[in-house]
């Protein structure tokens, strides 16, 4: 469940990033402020969220934490559907549960 939420949040920032070029440079430049203010949540402290771009000649390989070895600062499962929203597995449509609603 967790996991769904948080790739709701990811493919909300990421679409607003390819339609709106001042979103996508706020997010590279100030990407926990950016979050933050996107979700309409304040990250815990020592949260540090990495914003990069892929370019034709790049590609990103993302290493998730491993929960029985993550670092600490990472979010628990409970605090990730905090900040992250939720989702609808009945309807399978994105529902957000951020403060304030979207």
């Amino acid at each position: 469940m967790a996991e769904n939420a948080r790739q709701a949040a990811e493919w909300r920032l990421i679409e607003k990033a390819w339609k709106d070029d001042d979103f996508r440079k706020e997010l590279l430049a100030d990407p926990n402020g950016t979050v933050s203010r996107e979700l309409g949540v304040s990250l815990p402290a020592g949260t540090k969220v990495s914003v990069v771009e892929e370019t034709p000649d790049t590609f990103v390989l993302v290493i998730p934490s491993r929960g029985d070895k993550a670092p600490s600062g990472n979010l628990s499962a409970s605090e990730l559907e905090k900040v992250a929203g939720g989702w609808d597995t009945d309807t399978t449509k994105f529902s957000c549960t951020c403060p304030p609603a979207c």
